[in-house]
């Protein structure tokens, strides 16, 4: 089983737009550089396994290349893509200047995540992994959306919170147990599986 680090920092993680499923996708099939804290992984090697990359990340790859250019452009220091010999070379930067903003993710995680297709279900797993590294905690809905890039003002969104960590509970990602407060409400202690 691998262990791959994939970023935590506060920046990406919060913002909707950064799209963890094409940096997990990376990432994955990607070679980790342990002295420059980067992934890469370059066309021509995707082209020979692109197949299992479409089949593993249930997108295809056209959808998470155009996600990755894209990024490359908003988040300068989080992906680059270079060509090199005439073959686009990504490369995915997972730490900062500290060495740190990163956590590790066993493979077999990864796939289950990617299956749900979804940048969110990534954030969220990734955000309660590292709140919940230590200890169970308490953490409701709001926290999750305003801490992956989702207005928790919108019902839809919380739904959309509720499904989430119910998919990851059904795939023995996390924990959820309900507890009482004060005897009117009831919160959702996580814990990491």
């Amino acid at each position: 089983m691998r262990k791959i680090p994939v970023i935590i920092e506060k920046e990406f993680l919060g913002d909707k737009n950064c799209d963890y499923h094409a940096l997990m996708v990376a990432s994955y099939f990607g070679v980790n550089d342990l002295k420059k804290r980067n992934i890469l992984i370059d066309s021509k090697h995707i082209k020979s396994i692109k197949e299992d990359i479409e089949k593993i990340s249930n997108k295809a790859w056209l959808t998470t290349y155009k996600s990755l250019v894209k990024m490359s452009v908003a988040y300068k220091k989080l992906v680059k893509v270079k060509k090199i010999k005439k073959e686009n070379t990504y490369t995915i930067s997972y730490s900062n200047k500290k060495n740190k903003g990163y956590i590790l993710v066993d493979d077999d995680i990864i796939k289950i995540l990617l299956k749900n297709r979804d940048s969110s279900t990534i954030k969220t797993y990734l955000l309660l992994k590292m709140l919940c590294k230590d200890e169970d905690k308490i953490i409701t809905r709001n926290y999750i959306c305003d801490n992956i890039g989702l207005s928790s003002k919108s019902a839809a969104n919380l739904d959309k919170i509720t499904k989430i960590t119910d998919f990851l509970q059904e795939n023995n990602l996390i924990k959820k147990v309900y507890v009482n407060n004060n005897g009117c409400t009831k919160n959702i202690m996580y814990s990491i599986v």
